[in-house]
């Protein structure tokens, strides 16, 4: 064994008593370990007889938040030079290959060309695809410190864990062995749920957690104070701005009908980047009986429904009839006002039906005769029957108009067959 230099000891350096008010060494004063420093420019001014591979030291009052934290000095990460900064990483106890988990600082986004105008501390993950300086760097995260004027890279481990900051509602965790492994995106958080307390035009909601703006693949699960009482409906959630309410009508993005939201109703919302679409509206069935639409009223008839009035069917005010189905006005006719709209996609027709006019008279007959029925019903295009007095149809020899004459009506009557108290019904 080779003979040791300097300031010889045969003992360790203690106290002379334990309860001493007195450290027997300073971290920051012994080569490697554990030391610790305010700011990351006095990390990186360590000498380098104080300096030890896997030595750690934290950082705990760096004006750049994202900077506190604990690094290790790792062998070989950039090179093998001792005094290169760029070999300090972020401290994770994981090792290669297990599957515990270790949360990483988040980064600002995914991206595989490096940022020009990158500041201190900024974060990103480097996508599979990388050029410049991140060139065979992928998939590594990428860290810009200003004071080496050079980006430091973390490579990730079996487990590791980190929120890309403009990626909604997921995390990337890091799966395998780098290189060969790779960032698998998990959803979190994507249903919510919220009352909204508003005027059956405009609704706002404050108590969304965890939602600063309006995200694509957020699921909005809601109830509503008031009925809808229009077309025009728009939601305010946590202060971030009216975003449009519509409705998905046969593939086509509508404006809600009178009372699509009722209610007491949970309803399900999703944003398609300008609009949330209402996914279950209430069909309001009472649309289907009123006569007469009124003002801001928007009535809609779905596909294999109908819309059937007895008389006229009136819009009036500012309203719109939207047809996909089936309206029917029997006996009437569709009156829309001058502010009015008839969106007509389907069919309308508006049949005229005529009263039918109806004979009825009870007779006692003979069987084998014929006998001639003056019913004045005043057409040819009759309807007859010849009953008992139980209502059971009784036998016919056979009935005949003669000739242009409408009334009387020839009844001819079988032999052998009781005609007693028979009714004779016509309709014309």
């Amino acid at each position: 064994m080779s003979q040791n230099t300097g300031t010889l000891v045969a003992a360790a350096v203690r106290p002379s008593d334990s309860n001493d008010p007195i450290a027997s060494a300073f971290s920051n004063e012994i080569k490697g370990g554990h030391q610790s420093y305010a700011t990351l420019p006095e990390r990186d001014a360590i000498i380098l007889a104080r300096r030890d591979w896997g030595m750690l030291v934290t950082i705990y009052n760096d004006s750049t938040p994202s900077n506190n934290a604990i690094y290790q000095l790792q062998y070989n990460f950039v090179d093998t030079n001792l005094s290169n900064n760029a070999n300090w990483v972020v401290f994770s106890s994981n090792v290669a290959g297990s599957s515990n988990t270790s949360w990483l600082n988040t980064v600002i986004t995914i991206s595989g060309t490096p940022s020009a105008t990158a500041s201190n501390g900024d974060r990103y993950l480097i996508a599979p695809v990388a050029s410049g300086v991140w060139f065979g760097n992928e998939n590594r995260i990428a860290q810009w410190n200003s004071n080496i004027n050079n980006w430091v890279f973390t490579t990730p481990l079996n487990g590791y864990m980190v929120v890309v900051g403009d990626t909604d509602n997921t995390i990337f965790r890091y799966m395998g062995t780098y290189s060969a492994g790779l960032w698998i995106q998990e959803a979190t958080s994507l249903i919510r749920y919220t009352q909204f307390v508003g005027n059956g035009s405009v609704y706002t909601s404050n108590s969304v957690i965890d939602m600063f703006h309006y995200a694509t693949n957020i699921v909005i699960l809601c109830q509503f104070n008031t009925s809808s009482s229009g077309a025009t409906v728009s939601v305010n959630i946590n202060n971030i701005g009216y975003a449009p309410v519509k409705k998905n009508l046969y593939g086509t993005l509508t404006d809600l009908s009178f009372n699509d939201i009722s209610v007491g109703v949970t309803y399900e919302m999703v944003f398609d980047g300008v609009n949330f679409q209402l996914m279950n509206p209430t069909f309001p069935v009472s649309d289907l009986q009123i006569k007469n639409i009124i003002q801001d009223e928007v009535v809609t008839v779905p596909v294999n429904y109908q819309y059937l009035i007895y008389g006229d069917l009136q819009l009036a005010g500012v309203s719109t009839l939207i047809n996909h189905g089936s309206v029917v006005t029997i006996n009437g006719n569709m009156i829309v006002g001058p502010s009015s709209s008839f969106n007509n996609f389907g069919t309308y027709e508006s049949p005229v039906l005529l009263e039918k006019l109806k004979y009825s008279a009870t007779f006692s007959f003979i069987g084998g005769l014929t006998y001639a029925v003056n019913h004045n019903l005043g057409s040819t295009d009759i309807i007859w029957s010849v009953n008992d007095s139980s209502g059971t149809p009784l036998p016919l020899g056979g009935t005949s108009i003669s000739g242009n004459i409408i009334s009387p009506y020839t009844i001819i009557l079988e032999s052998g067959v009781n005609y007693n108290n028979t009714r004779v019904i016509i309709i014309a």
